[in-house]
């Protein structure tokens, strides 16, 4: 039979376990009420949009010997394609929130329309496809979050425009997605 002092030393040491695999678990999925969707929503001064359909070509943090970047690419049922794209944000090694631009990162937005019959997409005769950049159109995007499980979380703001002129002012954009991590040159 165990004494009471073996007892409550194994329910310590019990107790202790289960605090650390708690403890160790908290950065791994994000929590809010999408939890576990990969989404990208958008706020426009025209009309919202909200993308979920993961067209397994991205989403993924490629690292580079000399540069990095983050690819965020989800469509939606409309066919449309909006893509997030960030250059140097140091995603692994940076303290949170990560804001761009930067002295050494910048970052773009691109909405396309996957239906649009145009040659070249993003040519001068483009009316279709949006996109704008942190050096001419005043576009933001902050990183508020990276989960060791891939999930990747934040929101985004600024002007997209097609060749032709239109614009679309992006008040509040937010997304949350999964990543693949890949190295290479």
């Amino acid at each position: 039979m165990f004494k009471k002092t073996h007892t409550k030393k194994s329910i310590k040491t019990l107790f202790a376990a289960l605090c650390i695999v708690f403890i160790s678990c908290e950065d791994e999925t994000p929590t809010n009420n999408f939890e576990g969707i990969e989404f990208i929503s958008i706020e426009t001064d025209q009309s919202d949009y909200y993308f979920d359909i993961d067209n397994g070509i991205f989403n993924t943090y490629f690292i580079g010997e000399n540069q990095d970047q983050l690819a965020l690419v989800l469509d939606n049922p409309d066919s449309l394609s909006c893509q997030l794209y960030i250059s140097d944000s140091k995603l692994l090694s940076s303290p949170f929130p990560i804001t761009v631009p930067t002295e050494s990162s910048n970052a773009g937005i691109q909405i396309r329309d996957l239906t649009a019959d145009v040659e070249p997409a993003f040519g001068p005769d483009d009316d279709f496809n949006y996109s704008g950049n942190t050096f001419f159109d005043g576009v933001k995007i902050t990183i508020d979050r990276y989960y060791t499980n891939g999930w990747v979380t934040g929101s985004f703001s600024g002007k997209v425009e097609t060749e032709t002129g239109k614009e679309i002012k992006i008040s509040r954009g937010i997304f949350q997605v999964m990543i693949n991590i890949q190295e290479g040159q």
